[in-house]
């Protein structure tokens, strides 16, 4: 089964992490807040480091972010998601 990446584990993350975990996918997440990657690791699920790390481990990524800032900074900045994209990932 193909690993579902998450960022972005808050009011609308947490839930999509729980259902694709209770389905039977891997799930691997990131979150600026730690409070919600102690949340991700409870529910079954595998912390990364980064955005970066995310995409290097998982074959789907999804992004539940609060502004376009947020996204920007997750996709282009430093260890966000284009640093640890590979051919394949969607």
């Amino acid at each position: 089964m193909e690993t579902v990446g998450v960022v972005g584990i808050g009011a609308m993350g947490s839930p999509l992490v729980s259902n694709w975990l209770a389905a039977g996918f891997p799930v691997v997440g990131f979150d600026i807040r730690a409070e919600r990657m102690a949340h991700l690791i409870d529910l079954g699920g595998e912390a990364a480091g980064s955005p970066a790390d995310v995409t290097r481990a998982a074959d789907q990524v999804i992004l539940s972010l609060p502004s376009v800032a947020a996204l920007d900074e997750v996709v282009q900045g430093k260890n966000g998601l284009i640093e640890g994209a590979r051919p394949g990932v969607v």
